[in-house]
């Protein structure tokens, strides 16, 4: 896959649709522009072949978070998955609310597995 080229919209819980740039995980982070956005960590489903999000997530800088991100450790102990598995979807995304608010939207709706605890408190805490 070229670096970037593939896209996919993954459409939030108020029917809005991202269109999300579809990077491998092994991408040089220095080669991607350094800026800020959402990102979704997903997978390929085996039988359709669609994207399932492990983990949804904003950042300052896509450079900055994605090579040492917590969560790859996470994904392959638990998940059993290896970097060649998993893909890194990025919407650019200036804005620190507005990336805070799509984050939300976009867990709201999909309800990925490791952001459940992370869904769960915050829920809780609106209670």
């Amino acid at each position: 896959m070229d670096v970037g080229t593939q896209t996919h919209d993954w459409q939030g819980r108020e029917g809005r649709s991202y269109r999300f740039r579809v990077y491998e995980a092994s991408v040089d982070w220095d080669k991607v522009p350094e800026v800020g956005g959402v990102y979704v960590f997903a997978c390929r489903e085996n039988q359709s072949g669609g994207w399932v999000p492990l983990y949804i997530g904003e950042t300052e800088d896509f450079a900055d978070r994605m090579p040492d991100h917590e969560k790859w450790s996470t994904l392959v102990e638990e998940g059993n998955f290896t970097r060649s598995d998993v893909y890194i979807h990025v919407l650019d995304i200036q804005g620190k609310s507005q990336r805070k608010y799509i984050q939300d939207e976009l867990i709201q709706e999909y309800y990925p597995r490791w952001n459940s605890k992370i869904f769960n408190s915050n829920r809780n805490s609106r209670v």
